[in-house]
């Protein structure tokens, strides 16, 4: 041991060898890295994720088509500010403990909902098109942002048709930079309306059904 002369053997009431470098070493050393494991309880972000749909602490159940999603007045209201109006006083919304949501489908609700809580999207970009006509309604600027990310990310050959046609049907209002890419890959491929394959070029088909957030943009 550092700094100790140990001549002869001695009884000692240490079991293990580790002790012994820990009382006769000077400094007191441990021969094997010590492991402390620290409990600090659980995070704001995790207490929170797992409220979200849960039954024993909710005070509103949002129905969506008949399914329920279990929420907290108090949550919506500090974080969205559609919730914050609707929630007055003076509104009947408040006093409710059901609410009827069905402009939207179950999933996108439960997306939105979820966002509130986790401040995550986790959409295929089909339906995050659907997502985003719910942000722009509800005036959320975050949201719309990461609905765009998803869509501009997760564009394909596959799903450039797809995602042009769910875009006519919401309207989207999406950034001059994503209704460029989606146009740029839909025209490029060409669309199938019907039977005949339109092809592009300034004069296809294809130009004169443009989405309007797409002329908005001052893309095309």
């Amino acid at each position: 041991s550092a700094g100790q002369s140990v001549s002869a053997p001695f009884l000692t009431p240490f079991s293990r060898l580790h002790d012994v470098f820990a009382c006769f070493a000077t400094p007191s050393v441990m021969w094997r890295p010590m492991r402390v494991e620290l409990d600090v309880g659980e995070k704001v972000s995790d207490a929170l994720r797992n409220a979200f749909d849960d039954l024993s602490s909710s005070d509103l159940t949002v129905t969506v088509k008949g399914k329920p999603i279990h929420v907290h007045k108090s949550l919506l209201k500090i974080r969205c500010q559609h919730f914050r109006s609707m929630f007055q006083d003076h509104w009947q919304e408040d006093t409710l403990s059901v609410l009827e949501m069905n402009q939207y489908s179950y999933n996108v609700y439960r997306a939105f909902l979820e966002y509130l809580y986790t401040d995550q999207v986790s959409l295929p970009p089909e339906s995050a098109l659907e997502l985003l006509d719910l942000a722009n309604a509800y005036c959320e600027s975050h949201l719309k942002r990461r609905c765009e990310q998803i869509i501009k990310h997760g564009i394909t050959v596959e799903n450039a048709a797809m995602l042009y046609s769910t875009a006519l049907v919401y309207q989207a209002k999406v950034s001059a930079t994503l209704s460029l890419v989606m146009t740029t890959i839909t025209l490029a491929q060409g669309l199938c309306f019907g039977r005949e394959c339109l092809p592009c070029g300034p004069q296809s088909p294809v130009n004169s059904r443009s989405p309007s957030w797409a002329a908005d943009s001052g893309q095309l």
